[in-house]
């Protein structure tokens, strides 16, 4: 599901091509269109789609079905190897493919499918709006299901698809920010410095160039690394002055994180206190989560043990 895809299957012999071509010319035309449909639509090939595609009843497919087993091009509903697909797939002309991907797309959209196929046969056929947005949302499933490499992933297709197209700069900002802060088992951190520069790059407005400076100032934090208290300030004004309420809440939690670990956790609690209202009202759970962690680890590095576990009690709970 990343940007390089799977690996190019080695090239088959020409004569072992040219036999499972001429197997795939001598069915019939329905037959033909339901194995070059099952090659197109990979793993999200199923009956109720090539009925929908060859617009009769799924009963009606029982003959082509037959024949395709005839021809030991089928064993069941699957091809019989992995190589006859390959083939059938490249037997469909450009054209007819984008049209096909597009029809499964369209499918899985109407009836609920998996994202990350929907994502992929968008991508196949140049719709990279809609493919981006698909990536996006398996991305999010995988963050849900505690899938950090999937996720990390998931959202690099969504970049590379956004990257197609000059008017989706936009989307291609906000994915490139989630991606900064998107924690994969390996490579993040080597990562992160060149995705912030590119968001520095991208950014075109205040609430985008504020976006990028707290993922600044986040990588320096983790760095151990200071960062200037009056710009970090000034940021936290200008973020709920361009009504940007979770950017004021983020930028002043990461303020508070240094100053705690600079002998200043009665100040880094005083700093964030007025973000709590917004916290609490709006900011969901992770953000209620996130406020309660943060003082939890702010009392502890002012020795307030007591306080520090009863705060980590409440974000546990």
């Amino acid at each position: 599901t990343g940007n390089a895809g799977p690996a190019a299957p080695l090239p088959l012999p020409a004569s072992i091509e040219a036999v499972i071509q001429r197997r795939i010319e001598l069915l019939s035309p329905q037959a033909r269109h339901l194995a070059q449909l099952a090659a197109i639509a990979g793993s999200a090939y199923s009956i109720p789609l090539a009925a929908s595609a060859l617009a009769c009843s799924p009963l009606a497919l029982g003959e082509p079905l037959r024949e395709l087993e005839l021809r030991q091009v089928f064993y069941g509903r699957q091809f019989v190897h992995d190589v006859i697909a390959a083939v059938t797939e490249r037997s469909v002309p450009a054209p007819v493919a984008d049209f096909m991907h597009r029809f499964v797309a369209e499918h899985l959209q109407q009836h609920g499918g998996d994202a990350a196929h929907l994502a992929q046969h968008w991508r196949a056929c140049g719709e990279w709006r809609r493919a981006g947005e698909a990536f996006v949302a398996a991305a999010h499933a995988a963050r849900a299901a505690a899938l950090a490499n999937e996720h990390a992933s998931l959202l690099d297709s969504a970049i590379s698809a956004f990257e197609q197209d000059a008017a989706l700069h936009d989307a291609l900002f906000d994915a490139l920010s989630e991606r900064a802060s998107a924690y994969e088992s390996q490579g993040h951190e080597g990562l992160r410095p060149q995705l912030i520069t590119r968001l520095q790059g991208l950014a075109r407005t205040e609430p985008q160039r504020l976006t990028a400076l707290n993922h600044h100032y986040g990588w320096l934090t983790n760095l151990g690394q200071a960062v200037d208290a009056a710009e970090a300030q000034a940021a936290i004004t200008r973020a709920q002055a361009a009504g940007q309420p979770h950017l004021a809440w983020q930028l002043a939690r990461m303020l508070a994180w240094q100053w705690a670990m600079n002998n200043r956790a009665d100040d880094a609690l005083l700093l964030m206190q007025p973000h709590e209202a917004w916290v609490q009202a709006e900011g969901g759970l992770d953000n209620r989560i996130a406020y309660r962690q943060a003082r939890s680890n702010i009392f502890a590095y002012g020795d307030r043990l007591a306080e520090a576990i009863a705060e980590g009690t409440q974000a546990l709970q």
